[in-house]
Parts: C-alpha cells; structure tokens; sequence
C-alpha cells in the first residue's frame, strides 16, 4: 500500500461506512501519509496489513496521532514483529531496567516515556485487530504501568537520598520505599483509560542518614519522596503518564478532578493491620476490592492477599 489511501479503498475495507467515519479516517490516514512521504518512509505501509492499519486508525486517535508524529515507531513495530509477538511475565519490567541502567533523572524519564508510549501502541494494535484477548490487554496494560512506576521509583530514590539522607531501619539496614497498587492496577486488570491509586511505604521504622547524620524520619522522608515521584511522572504535559494510556493519574486525582492526596505511612509487617488500611484507602477512593498486589523495585515485591 503505497499509494495514499482514497475513499474507494476504505469503502472495500468497511462497507457501509458512514461519510462522517469515513471523513475522520481519511484525515488521519493522510495525516500519516504526508508525514511518511516528507520522511522518505512511504515503503513502511508495506510491512503493515491495510486492513488492519485502516481499523487501527480508525479506532484509536491516540494510536494514529503518535504514528503520524513518529513514523519511525510504525517501521520499528513492523519490522521487529513485536505486533504478532506475546510478551512473558516479567518482560516490561525487564526492559524498564535495561532502558534506565545509565541514565540520570532527567534522561530516564524521556526513556521512560518513549518505552511507555511504543507498547501501548503495541497494545492498542493488538487488542484492535483481535491479535490479543482482554485477559492479554489488561495484563499488559497493567504490567507495563508497574514498569514504569518502579523505574521511576529507583531513579528517584538514589537523587532523593543524595539530599535527605538514605533510609534506615533500627538496625542499620538501608530501607527503599515500596508502592502498593490499589484496585484496578493492583488485580491487573487496568485499561487504557485508568487512573492509579498507590500508597507509598517502608518495611521500618528508622531515620534517615547523610554523611554519618541524623536527618529525618523515615516517615518524614516518605512524603517527600512521593511528592518528587508524582513530579517526576506529571510535573508536564510532556509527563510519562500522559497521553490516554494507562495511570492517567496519579496521588488519587480521580477523572472528576478531585485530588485525594498521597497516602504514606511505615508499616512493619504485610499482616491484618496492612490490609485494614489498604481496604480503607480502596473504599475513599471507589476501590472496594482494596489491594491485591504491589509495584515495587524487584528486589521488594511485597504481596498482600485480597481484602473485601
């Protein structure tokens, strides 16, 4: 399909099409089309089925505009084969480690934002053209939200401690914040118009310490830390939770704009009184099933059963 697609060849694909659908398909299939032929990039439509390439587009603005800004992101999806290709349990994180190992704050979270955007138009893609069933989608959707949220979450914490001291229990122990994923994101089953609610916690009680000193609290240093977070992921619209892809929102800002603020707190063991305050948050924030699983650094992957 190398020549720019006309009203002729939509009417073979989607008989009966309404003139308005029709009309906001051809917008944007030109859109892309003009933006690959500036680019030199028009052989690219070869690599995709059409008819898939015309329902993707037509389904999705969210899919059409960031292949029509970024050409090179529909080549790279077909030519690697990530479009037919299952991706295992552990995947998204995997590579969320691998993309951030070298890269400071700022630089990670651009990476972090690329890597967000080029699979949820792999999800998108798939769910669209029936390739993946929901279970697949809202796994995916789900994993890839931890993915970025742990990442962000281990390259914060090395700028965060370099200022306030590094976390410590009783014992000396050096302590790292785990976030525990609430509702949707917490049982997996998060879609592409979600948004998340974490509560941010330590294992301990404990100070934190800079050059041999006595700090803060690590009570006190959590709300800090998670106020650097949410800034981190949504200080702008250029944001890696922006762009209608999963945690949309985050500090339990809810669709209606309400803010909820962040939750923090230490709590020494995952038993009854944890699950007490993970039901309590659920509830205040529409969440009655509480929480059903955490994001956190590999390394700190903490698991709660259901509360109810």
């Amino acid at each position: 399909m190398d020549d720019k697609p006309d009203a002729l060849t939509i009417d073979t694909v989607f008989p009966g099409i309404s003139p308005s659908l029709k009309s906001l398909l051809m917008t944007r299939l030109d859109r892309l089309y003009d933006h690959l032929e500036k680019s030199g990039q028009k052989q690219v439509l070869s690599l995709v089925n059409q008819e898939e390439l015309f329902r993707i587009f037509l389904f999705s603005d969210f899919v059409a505009d960031n292949l029509a800004k970024q050409p090179d992101l529909l080549q790279d999806l077909a030519e690697s084969g990530d479009l037919e290709q299952l991706r295992n349990p552990g995947w998204y994180q995997n590579q969320a480690i691998q993309k951030t190992a070298e890269a400071g704050a700022d630089q990670a979270k651009a990476v972090l934002k690329a890597f967000k955007c080029r699979e949820t138009v792999r999800i998108a893609w798939r769910d669209l053209t029936g390739k993946a069933g929901l279970t697949e989608t809202l796994s995916d959707l789900s994993e890839l939200a931890v993915a970025c949220v742990s990442q962000a979450l281990d390259v914060l914490h090395e700028k965060v401690c370099a200022t306030h001291g590094t976390p410590m229990d009783p014992y000396g122990h050096p302590q790292k914040m785990v976030i525990l994923g609430m509702g949707k994101l917490g049982a997996k089953e998060l879609n592409f118009s979600s948004d998340i609610d974490l509560i941010f916690v330590y294992p301990k009680e404990g100070n934190t310490y800079l050059d041999g000193q006595t700090k803060t609290s690590n009570l006190d240093f959590s709300p800090g830390c998670a106020s650097s977070f949410s800034n981190f992921l949504h200080r702008t619209a250029d944001s890696i939770l922006s762009g209608g892809h999963p945690a949309a929102a985050l500090r339990g800002q809810r669709a209606s704009g309400d803010e909820c603020g962040c939750v923090c707190g230490v709590f020494p063991d995952p038993g009854p009184g944890m699950g007490a305050v993970c039901h309590d948050q659920g509830r205040a924030r529409g969440r009655g099933s509480g929480c059903r699983t955490s994001i956190a650094s590999p390394s700190q992957r903490i698991h709660f059963p259901p509360v109810f």
